[in-house]
């Protein structure tokens, strides 16, 4: 619960210092806001010795980025509907009824801030960014072989963010944005008596935003 606490409370920080007035106000460049789609190649990560399979899911959702006193620093916040998923081979021997593989899919609520770092290259913009997310628990579907191992799933999931994005101007106050990025998971998503599951996302997202 103490790593739940410090990251709602770094969200919270973070998102208020990013988008107070004076922050604002301190910037003669915009406040960049806008919408953002993707793709997420998640994959467990037991604390066992399992065979398994990365599966694949889309994230949806909206950003804002902020301008800091620092010319080349910014905040991106962004809250997205994410799909995270695994498939697990499981030991008939150990889990009566396993054959083949059974699978996990959990739809989240992710919010993140991210620190953003930015050079111009040209007309083009090279980003690289990091900071911490939180998945809220949506909706979980679990094997009926696997369910009975596994207690409830987390409602909140700590996760650290980092990645690395490229972007131009496509037309009078608009922005266009390509991001690839990775999302370790910090707390487990399941745990029971197979042991505790991890996230471990690769994500490639596509942004277009507005200046204001």
């Amino acid at each position: 619960m103490n790593m739940f606490r410090t990251a709602s409370l770094t969200l919270a920080v973070s998102a208020t210092l990013a988008l107070s007035p004076s922050t604002v106000a301190a910037q003669a460049r915009p406040i960049t806001l806008g919408g953002l789609g993707g793709w997420v190649q998640n994959t467990p990560v037991w604390n066992r010795d399992f065979d398994s399979e990365s599966v694949g899911g889309v994230v949806l959702g909206a950003w804002v980025n902020v301008p800091t006193p620092v010319q080349w620093l910014s905040v991106t916040a962004e809250a997205t509907f994410t799909q995270r998923g695994s498939g697990t081979v499981l030991d008939p021997r150990e889990v009566p009824g396993a054959i083949g593989v059974s699978p996990i899919r959990t739809d989240y609520v992710t919010a993140s801030v991210l620190p953003r770092g930015t050079i111009d290259i040209g007309r083009v913009r090279l980003h690289a960014t990091t900071g911490p997310t939180v998945d809220l628990l949506l909706r979980s579907r679990v094997d009926v072989v696997l369910e009975p191992e596994l207690d409830e799933p987390a409602t909140a999931v700590f996760a650290w963010t980092a990645g690395v994005g490229v972007g131009a101007d496509v037309g009078p106050g608009w922005i266009a944005e390509l991001e690839a990025r990775i999302v370790e998971g910090l707390s487990s998503a399941y745990s029971g008596d197979l042991g505790t599951l991890r996230n471990r996302s690769i994500e490639v997202l596509a942004r277009v935003g507005v200046k204001r």
